[in-house]
């Protein structure tokens, strides 16, 4: 179903993708004032059943400031780490969406020391999504951190 201007599409912190409106005249049949949620393969089985999925279960703080290296717990063994800018979409495009790779490193059964990045040109000050992945790239559900930077008062 085409989702033309107006439309949006946000990754929910469950990894998957809320689509909503569009249209491009008046009462055309593109029009679209009804929403879906897409649920991708990647958190499928071949059967259509959902994937174990990695969980984040502490060491997410509300706030974190740039260059900060945080403790995290998980339910099991991740094999990485990822930010995800909260959406921020307009007429179907999102100018500040982005995926961060994180640094991160065992610290215990459970336990990993996650990094992130200095660079205020890489992470913006702002709300993001963490999320851990499994060996297959499957996400856990995400925790929402607010990055801040304080340099900037």
């Amino acid at each position: 179903m085409p989702r033309n201007y107006h439309s949006v599409a946000n990754l929910l912190p469950d990894g998957r993708v809320f689509s909503d409106g569009g249209g491009l005249c008046g009462d055309c049949a593109t029009n679209h004032s009804d929403g879906s949620v897409f649920t991708p393969p990647y958190v499928l089985n071949a059967d259509g059943s959902s994937k174990p999925r990695p969980a984040i279960t502490g060491g997410v703080p509300p706030r974190a400031a740039v260059g900060t290296a945080l403790t995290i717990t998980t339910g099991g063994p991740v094999a990485s780490f990822v930010l995800m800018r909260a959406a921020a979409a307009t007429h179907y495009t999102d100018n500040d969406q982005r995926r961060v790779p994180l640094t991160s490193a065992p610290a215990g059964t459970g336990a990993y020391t996650v990094s992130l990045p200095a660079d205020k040109g890489v992470v913006l000050p702002g709300t993001f999504m963490l999320f851990a992945l499994d060996v297959q790239g499957v996400p856990s559900s995400a925790r929402f951190i607010t990055v801040t930077d304080p340099a900037a008062g």
